[in-house]
């Protein structure tokens, strides 16, 4: 069954560079007018109409009763139609869309969200085996059929871009569907025995632990929603802004898949290992508490060392020169950070939660409407303060609240866990290694990176590259010897 799972996690991780290699063409191709009326304004749309619907209706009832299903179709008709209308009297109209032309754009638009709001729990009741697997795969597959059409569509010039766009992403939520069908059957031939053995229900379990788990640290992603919403809606959003913040969004949707999704896994895994009761802690619990949010905090501060002289390259790569001209990298890193700090969020909230079966602190819940009314305050100010860069910078601090009061949390728990505070900071010998490759990375992109040329950005990428490897090595020999691969060919060779 493990390895089933990771044969399931490397087809997301292709499905996400697929999505990203086409969000990559359309940014560069489209002019960046047309992509943000698309890929920010009218997702902003799906998103709050899904929103909506899914706080307000019932759905999964309505499904058992064919009247109520009537009924609630032609109310969701009703409301997706009001929303839509209100949508274009307050969103100003791109200069490169005719006006009858973004009425017909909408309405093709909001059709397609009719029917997939209408359809979307037939859907999870037509694949629930497939649902158990990973919550998030078909909504990547979707995306892809849909970015895939319109992709065929622009590229063989059959309708103009705005067009191919709506037509596009309206037919390849049917396309889906036969996708669905032949991927659940394939999935049947690999698991087999999937849903009869006895570890399955240990896994659902998992899951909707870690379902919370993201919930609960995305408390903060609903009102970071609702304040881009707010933003647009009063036309302060400007559409270069739009244009970036969706391709980066869009870039750290793959970043998550690669590099942060696995490392939660692994953790939780771990984690899963100790049967941990807080009325009686080990020193051996403890100990598994503080090999799991080591690596977190060392990968981050890796991390965020080497994106900071490498976002420039990424952002070249990515938009050329647009996204450098409009903050792109700068984004980028604060974005990354972000990225980081809500990896290890995660990872302290799924301890809490499934090892320590301890609630949240439920002043959130308490005081919801005082709290999320004050953060989108704070999102609407910061943007009209920094831009873009000042939406994330909002995200870290809100971030770096939730570590604070879930390491107050744990602490309150047992303050083993916590103490000393060293075991989760790197040694001496680790942070003179970190400033080093700090150092040599800025100086690599100062005299590389900034000059244009293929060789200059390879040497730039190359110093990089041996510093990552030279640093990752140090780290693992000192800061973890258990699994220092030295060590471990040593005692194998001393056992002979």
């Amino acid at each position: 069954m493990i390895n089933h799972f990771k044969y399931v996690s490397n087809i997301q991780i292709i499905l996400k560079l697929l999505i990203f290699c086409l969000h990559a063409y359309f940014f560069k191709k489209l002019d960046k007018e047309i992509y943000s009326f698309f890929f920010f304004q009218c997702f902003l749309l799906k998103k709050l109409l899904f929103w909506i619907n899914q706080s307000f209706f019932d759905s999964e009832r309505c499904l058992i009763n064919k009247k109520k299903f009537k009924l609630r179709s032609i109310i969701l008709l009703i409301f997706v139609s009001l929303i839509s209308l209100i949508w274009y009297n307050l969103v100003g109209i791109p200069n490169k869309i005719y006006k009858v032309d973004y009425i017909y754009l909408l309405l093709i638009f909001a059709s397609s969200i009719f029917i997939e709001i209408l359809f979307h729990n037939y859907k999870k009741l037509s694949f629930n085996g497939l649902s158990n697997l990973r919550h998030s795969m078909e909504n990547d597959i979707q995306l892809l059929c849909q970015n895939g059409i319109t992709f065929t569509i622009f590229f063989l010039k059959l309708l103009t871009p705005p067009y191919s766009l709506v037509i596009g992403y309206l037919l390849g939520y049917f396309l889906h569907f036969f996708i669905l069908i032949i991927f659940k059957n394939v999935l049947k031939v690999f698991c087999q025995n999937y849903t009869y053995q006895d570890n399955s229900k240990n896994w659902v379990k998992e899951e909707k632990c870690i379902d919370i788990n993201i919930n609960n640290t995305s408390n903060y992603h609903i009102t970071f929603f609702i304040a881009k919403c707010l933003i647009l809606l009063t036309n302060n959003f400007s559409l270069n802004n739009q244009a970036v913040l969706c391709i980066i969004e869009c870039f750290g949707n793959l970043l998550v898949e690669i590099l942060f999704e696995p490392t939660l896994r692994i953790g939780k895994k771990f984690i899963n290992t100790s049967s941990c009761n807080y009325k009686r802690i080990s020193d051996d619990e403890v100990e598994s508490f503080k090999n799991v949010l080591k690596p977190f905090i060392l990968l981050g501060l890796i991390l965020g060392l080497f994106i900071t002289p490498y976002s420039y390259l990424l952002t070249k790569l990515i938009g050329d020169d647009f996204l450098k001209y409009n903050q792109g990298d700068k984004l980028l890193i604060f974005y990354f950070n972000y990225l980081i700090l809500l990896s290890i969020d995660c990872i302290l909230k799924y301890f809490i939660l499934s090892t320590l079966k301890k609630n949240e602190n439920n002043i959130y819940k308490k005081y919801f409407y005082l709290i999320f009314g004050i953060i989108v305050i704070i999102y609407y100010f910061a943007y009209q303060y920094n831009n873009n860069i000042g939406l994330l910078t909002v995200n870290i601090f809100l971030t770096l609240i939730n570590i604070i009061l879930s390491f107050k949390q744990i602490y309150s728990i047992e303050k083993k866990f916590l103490t000393p505070i060293s075991t989760f900071l790197p040694s001496l010998n680790g942070i003179i290694l970190l400033i080093f490759g700090y150092l040599t990375t800025q100086l690599s992109f100062i005299i590389f990176a900034k000059v244009d040329g293929i060789l200059n950005n390879l040497t730039h990428l190359s110093i990089g590259g041996i510093m990552f490897i030279v640093i990752i090595f140090q780290f693992v020999q000192n800061e973890f010897p258990k699994y220092n691969p030295i060590i471990f060919f040593q005692e194998k060779l001393h056992c002979q």
